[in-house]
């Protein structure tokens, strides 16, 4: 983790941040322009990269090794969501990661999915839910409060899926689970 700015005024910040991918032969490169700071950082290999922002403004950019899933299938649990659907946790991405962190301790699973308090399915602790029906993927309304996470959006974008209510009875024939950084995976209920 790198610290790369203490700048106070956010906007000005936030409005001077520029960044930007490059490959070059098997690497990568992220140029990352802070008003007048340039910082650079040259990736060999397939990494994650974050970009955190402080309610101070400070911004740190973190890179960690990719990850992928730990198994072809993924078993997953399903666990009661405690927060309601107008939860700010639930819509924006941020290090606050407590209601995540409870729901996977309860699942005992690499990864949960979370029910609201109807009943309906709404996303995992970091990922997105998708159930095939006919030559779409179905994934949970954004309106049951959850994450409008990467790969989600694009594949609604796309039109390769579709949002609509799920419950448990609908993952009986088999589901997939992704996000961005991971891809789609198949997952499985674990009884």
């Amino acid at each position: 983790l790198k610290q790369i700015s203490d700048d106070k005024s956010s906007g000005a910040l936030l409005g001077a941040f520029r960044g930007e991918v490059v490959g070059v032969g098997g690497t990568a490169a992220l140029n990352v322009t802070m008003g007048r700071s340039p910082a650079t950082f040259r990736l060999r290999d397939r990494s994650r990269i974050r970009l955190l922002v402080s309610r101070g403004a400070s911004i740190a950019i973190e890179v960690r090794a990719h990850s992928s899933w730990p198994q072809a299938i993924v078993p997953v649990a399903v666990v009661p969501r405690h927060a309601p659907a107008d939860d700010p946790r639930l819509h924006h991405k941020t290090t606050d990661r407590s209601l995540y962190a409870d729901a996977l301790t309860r699942g005992g699973t690499f990864e949960v999915l979370m029910i609201d308090a109807a009943g309906y399915l709404t996303e995992g602790c970091f990922s997105s839910l998708f159930v095939e029906r006919g030559d779409k993927l179905v994934t949970p309304p954004a309106s049951r409060g959850l994450l409008r996470g990467i790969l989600r959006q694009s594949l609604l974008d796309m039109g390769e899926a579709i949002e609509s209510d799920l419950r448990v009875h609908d993952l009986e024939k088999g589901f997939f689970i992704g996000n961005a950084a991971r891809g789609m995976v198949a997952a499985t209920l674990s009884r």
